[in-house]
């Protein structure tokens, strides 16, 4: 029977997160601010994708000349030898050029999208080389005596590199439409946008009800403390992925349509900035991938945005505390070299994580006690802590300032009025109380305020049990009139328990 009242307990907190969450949702939803900035980050986000494509003259070449180029590109792919194949278009286009032809243009344009083909189809021809000669690289490293000391990062780190990609040998790579790819994976903009819409779903979430007074108000309430929070966090997750699928899909499908999708079962190598790319994948699963690592790590970074503005009640602490937290992340990222001592804190970063294609895309080892531990590894850790740190970081600390008031008008004389606090820890034990009193109070009104502080111990020691008990104790138990306000527990004359 007990297990059967577990389930059903259960069941029934899941069904009033899930109603709670949807008001949420419906909440955040209904602010116009909230749909106004996201329409016009949206409309901002693909206007410049668009534009910097269309500045671009080989972009804007390959744009206009879609059909020519796929059919370069079919014709290349089909032929056996598609270098001299390449060449010879080439050759026939100078003939042309040199004719005096009238279409200069447009031959220049067809000159331009040889070019790249010839550029692609160069890189392909030396990646084999690339693979192969891994090991003599590493040796030739290892020759040298600043690479040469053993258990060193370095030396670990060169050690490692051809292992991981030995598997790579013989992959047969494609030139290819590679622009949209390109273009859609680089754009950083998307990146600060989507910064922006995390940083503004918290502050709706949670910021404007603090502000507004409303929190005493949602906290008295039977599930105003731990479901609410963790309603808030689902909401806040939910949001964060839908709206990081649309913006960076939305890249996808702008550069593909304008560009073209290519062939994208090709190997992602087949693609030049993604020469240094350790993963067997093909471009298609390449782009699920980087969507993935978007939206996990933004995720983490809400969970992190929501941790604050729970923990922190001043607005302006808040502010502060999260642009110092960016700009030591962009500054690190930015300035600190790759071959420094301070490296780690270059590539352990959610400025980094963010940023273009690094995390699958660049072929990367951090150091770590002198072993050389994947970028995809460490993000995933990175990422998975900074999450868990930020969800149940919020969890404990929302309810952990409770507050306490209590207000009462008597007719006979009173012997004392007291409004505790109190905190205990995951045992249940008492760690912390105090009290605010006033004795021997007579006919008329008293007024007394408490608010719990911050535990001088861990933080994550405490559940959401922190709590105000307010009573009044009477001589002859009678009472005119009594209230109090946000307390977990209201103590009638001491006897009374609601």
């Amino acid at each position: 029977s007990s297990g059967l009242m577990i389930k059903i307990t259960t069941s029934c907190c899941k069904v009033i997160i899930m109603r709670i969450f949807f008001c949420e949702l419906y909440k955040l939803l209904s602010k116009k601010i909230f749909i106004i900035c996201l329409v016009v980050a949206l409309c901002i986000n693909a206007f410049t994708l668009i534009y910097s494509s269309a500045e671009n003259y080989n972009d804007r070449t390959k744009h206009n000349n879609i059909e020519y180029y796929n059919s370069l590109i079919k014709n290349c792919n089909s032929s056996k030898k598609a270098s001299e194949y390449l060449k010879k278009e080439l050759d026939i286009i100078n003939e042309r050029l040199t004719e005096n032809s009238t279409d200069k243009d447009a031959l220049v344009e067809k000159m331009t999208l040889l070019n790249d083909l010839i550029s692609q189809q160069n890189y392909i021809n030396r990646y084999d080389d690339f693979i192969n000669n891994m090991q003599i690289r590493a040796d030739n490293q290892l020759s040298f005596s600043i690479f040469a000391e053993p258990d060193s990062f370095a030396y670990n780190n060169i050690q490692q590199t051809p292992l991981d990609f030995q598997h790579l040998k013989g992959v047969e790579l494609y030139a290819g439409n590679n622009t949209f790819a390109e273009n859609a994976t680089q754009f950083q903009i998307t990146d600060y946008l989507m910064i922006v819409l995390v940083a503004l779903t918290c502050i709706l979430l949670f910021y404007t009800e603090r502000e507004n007074g409303l929190y005493p108000l949602v906290r008295s309430t039977k599930n105003g403390r731990t479901s609410t929070i963790v309603a808030k966090l689902f909401a806040v997750i939910a949001v964060t992925v839908v709206t990081t699928i649309l913006f960076y899909l939305s890249n996808i499908l702008i550069t593909g349509i304008y560009f073209g999708f290519g062939d994208m079962s090709r190997y992602i190598q087949s693609i030049g900035i993604f020469m240094n790319c350790s993963l067997k994948i093909s471009i298609f699963e390449y782009l699920i991938l980087w969507i993935l690592g978007k939206t996990l790590t933004l995720c983490a970074f809400s969970l992190l945005f929501s941790f604050c503005f729970t923990a922190v009640k001043a607005s302006a602490k808040i502010y502060g505390i999260i642009v110092v937290f960016l700009a030591v992340e962009i500054t690190a990222n930015l300035f600190i070299e790759g071959a420094s001592a301070f490296s780690f804190f270059k590539y352990v970063n959610i400025v980094y994580f963010l940023s273009n294609n690094n995390l699958f895309g660049e072929y990367l080892n951090v150091n770590i006690f002198s072993n050389p531990v994947n970028i995809i590894m460490v993000w995933t850790v990175v990422a998975t802590t900074l999450a868990l740190v930020g969800f149940f970081g919020s969890v404990t600390v929302y309810p952990i300032n409770a507050y306490g008031y209590t207000y009462c008008e008597k007719k006979d004389a009173g012997k004392k009025a007291n409004t505790y606090f109190a905190y205990y820890d995951i045992s249940g034990k008492l760690r912390e109380c105090g009290i605010v009193s006033k004795n021997f109070v007579y006919n008329g009104q008293v007024g007394l305020n408490k608010k719990t502080p911050s535990p001088n111990t861990d933080i994550f020691d405490y559940y959401a049990g922190a709590m105000t008990v307010s009573e009044v104790v009477y001589p002859n138990q009678t009472y005119y009139h009594w209230s109090s306000e946000n307390t977990d527990y209201e103590l009638r004359l001491g006897i009374y328990k609601r």
